[in-house]
């Protein structure tokens, strides 16, 4: 196998864009490792700063209920306030200033230990609402002040029965209140009036005897935390929320126009219910809280990869002494820190990009400079490797180098057509292709062989000028030399006007004997073309003979080491020779031996002629005449040697008379044929 090699282009295009795309990459590593670096350094004092932002801003929005609970719960025994706790007018007068300097406020209300209770609402529409429950021995009477009178059709008055009426004492928010005996934030649980979640900061009032008077409350509704959320300055896509110790979700960033299925599910009855962290369309969050219970610190940052990206995040809990279980979390996608830092490291990598095209682009027109004249200069070396020495093309470059060689090779290029002139190139050919030196030897192979030879030449020679013979012998030895090549055949030598050639060496050649047959009725029919039109010039015809035999003979080069020629030896050459020569006896001219015959009879046409011993031979041999090829023969022909075959019959039988008619019927209608001549 031959060791891979790149050419002068691809190793100039290669080399540069190597050498560029190692700095270009050195450089882009060193910037954004530094980068990365900064910026997660960053990102961990961005979420505390965050996260202790949102937590302050979580204790002022949930303290100023605390305040005012607490203010509100001393007005009833408070003797500054004298007749509070007895005036309906001046509580619902000081409940609604609460709430319209206060607008996180959804309800503020007193229900006392007796189940009568006095409210002040926040409607949907921002009006106010006054609500009034009190317990009587009749029942429940529940009792509306809408400044909007259209919510009188969803909350009309009505008396429900003492035992399923709506009594505050049994309220979750009551009975923290009561077992406490301090302010405190309820749980989140369900408000009775509209049926949605919320938190609740109540306040215990007791008597001056220390027993219990009734219980103020403060209703902030869950979603106005997620209203705060959304107002809360994060990054682009930041995740934000509050959770209870429950994992209940109370808060995710929402704006007043956007839905709550995202944050509540609907329960049994239709109210609205909190989901769990885990029951959130995005596993996301439920992923970050999971790595949050799995930290020793968890107050510190961490980052945690879902699907495949990263993301940084941080929980804290809103301090608080009234039993307030509420923690803020932050998800940052790591787009949101690193996303200008990539940016430019992209716009970094387009700029690097686009100088290795442009340096790749140099490299080609440089390399082409080079590799385009060096190509033309091989393209030349392997004509002449082939011996193809007629181009004229010339090599041109700027590269000095370059043009010295092109020079030099045409100087060498010049001197091989002088030598070729005394040179078989054909073989030289043959044998740089098969890569094979030329040193003494040969080796046993077989081979088909072909001799031809010009009838009467003597005699023609003597009646023509010697240019003209030379010109005319030179047309005739082009055309058998080519149609040898053409198939596939090695030609020998010329001697004198003979032509020797063979077929399957030096190169081994697939069914030698076909091509060789071939070759031969080719020469044949052109000949006749190429005579007949010597013949209106005035010129003689170079009538050829041809033999042909097929056989094991010994091809190598012959000679000694400082001249040596490419031939072949042994008896089977002088067996074609003699079928060359028996032409002349027979008056044939294509004849081969009955090794040729039995190899490919059935494609071509043959007509036995006799059977001989030829000179150097003991034992007799077939000779045939090759005719044609099998598919080229006309009927009349093959009526002709049908006649012809069967007086051969009777021939080999002694059977004169007989043989003697049939060869009388060829010759009436061929004359001239030699075998049936010869024969009779």
């Amino acid at each position: 196998m031959k060791p891979f090699k790149l050419s002068i282009r691809n190793t100039v295009i290669l080399f540069n864009a190597l050498l560029i795309s190692l700095t270009v990459c050195a450089v882009i590593w060193v910037y954004t490792t530094g980068s990365d670096k900064s910026i997660y350094a960053l990102s961990d004092s961005l979420m505390l700063e965050i996260t202790r932002s949102a937590v302050n801003k979580t204790e002022a929005y949930l303290q100023p209920a605390e305040r005012a609970i607490q203010d509100l719960g001393q007005h009833y025994f408070d003797p500054m306030f004298g007749d509070f706790r007895t005036s309906q007018s001046l509580q619902l007068s000081y409940l609604k200033t609460l709430l319209a300097s206060n607008p996180e406020f959804r309800a503020v209300y007193f229900a006392d230990t007796k189940g009568n209770l006095i409210m002040q609402r926040r409607m949907p529409d921002g009006s106010f609402t006054e609500r009034f429950i009190e317990r009587k021995p009749d029942g429940v009477h529940i009792s509306w002040v809408h400044s909007n009178t259209a919510y009188y059709a969803d909350y009309p008055d009505e008396v429900d029965s003492l035992t399923t009426g709506y009594n505050p004492v049994d309220r979750p928010w009551f009975q923290i209140a009561q077992e406490r005996k301090r302010l405190v934030w309820t749980p989140p649980y369900i408000f009775a009036t509209d049926r949605m979640p919320g938190l609740s900061c109540v306040y215990p009032v007791f008597n001056v005897n220390g027993s219990l008077y009734g219980v103020c409350a403060i209703d902030i509704g869950i979603l106005d935390l997620s209203y705060f959320l959304k107002n809360l300055s994060t990054t682009p896509h930041a995740k934000t929320f509050f959770l209870d110790s429950k994992r209940h979700v109370l808060g995710l960033p929402l704006a007043p126009h956007e839905g709550v299925s995202g944050l509540f599910a609907k329960g049994p009855h239709g109210e609205m219910i909190l989901r769990s962290i885990g029951d959130l369309n995005q596993p996301l969050y439920d992923v970050a809280y999971t790595h949050y219970k799995a930290l020793n610190k968890p107050r510190d940052p961490f980052s945690f990869f879902y699907r495949g990206s990263r993301y940084f995040s941080t929980f804290s809990s809103v301090p608080s002494q009234t039993g307030l279980d509420l923690t803020f979390g932050i998800i940052l996608p790591d787009d949101d820190l690193t996303g200008a830092v990539k940016a430019n490291n992209w716009i970094a990598i387009g700029i690097s990009l686009t100088m290795l095209l442009v340096a790749v682009f140099l490299s080609v027109l440089l390399s082409a400079a080079i590799a385009h004249p060096m190509r033309l200069l091989i393209e030349e070396m392997d004509k002449v490797k082939d011996f193809v020495l007629e181009s004229e093309s010339q090599v041109h470059s700027m590269i000095r180098e370059i043009g010295t060689m092109s020079d030099s090779f045409a100087t060498m290029k010049q001197g091989l057509k002088n030598f070729r002139k005394y040179v078989p190139a054909d073989l030289v050919h043959q044998l740089i292709r098969m890569e094979k030196d030329a040193t003494i030897g040969g080796e046993r192979r077989e081979l088909s062989m072909f001799f031809s030879d010009i009838a009467n030449f003597t005699s023609i020679s003597e009646q023509m000028p010697a240019e003209e013979l030379v010109a005319d012998l030179c047309e005739y030895f082009a055309l058998v030399s080519q149609t040898i090549e053409t198939h596939k055949g090695t030609l020998d030598k010329y001697i004198g006007d003979s032509v020797m050639a063979f077929w399957g060496a030096p190169e081994p050649v697939e069914n030698h004997v076909f091509q060789a047959c071939a070759a031969a009725i080719q020469i044949r029919n052109e000949l006749q073309v190429l005579f007949h039109v010597w013949e209106n010039r005035g010129k003689p015809r170079f009538n050829t003979r041809i033999g042909l035999h097929v056989g094991e003979v010994i091809a190598g080069n012959m000679g000694y080491e400082k001249r040596m020629n490419y031939t072949i030896l042994g008896d089977g050459v002088n067996l074609a020779s003699r079928m060359e020569g028996l032409n002349k006896f027979y008056n044939t001219e294509i004849l081969a031996t009955g090794a040729v015959f039995d190899r490919v009879k059935t494609d071509f046409e043959f007509r036995k002629v006799d059977r001989v011993a030829v000179k150097g031979k003991t034992e007799a041999i077939d000779i045939y005449e090759l005719v044609s090829e099998r598919d080229q023969i006309s009927p009349a022909r093959k009526k002709v040697l049908g006649w012809y075959e069967t007086g051969w019959e009777y021939y080999s039988k002694k059977e004169w008379n007989q043989a003697g008619r049939y060869f009388q019927q060829v010759l009436k209608y061929q004359p001239q044929d030699g075998p049936s001549l010869t024969l009779i």
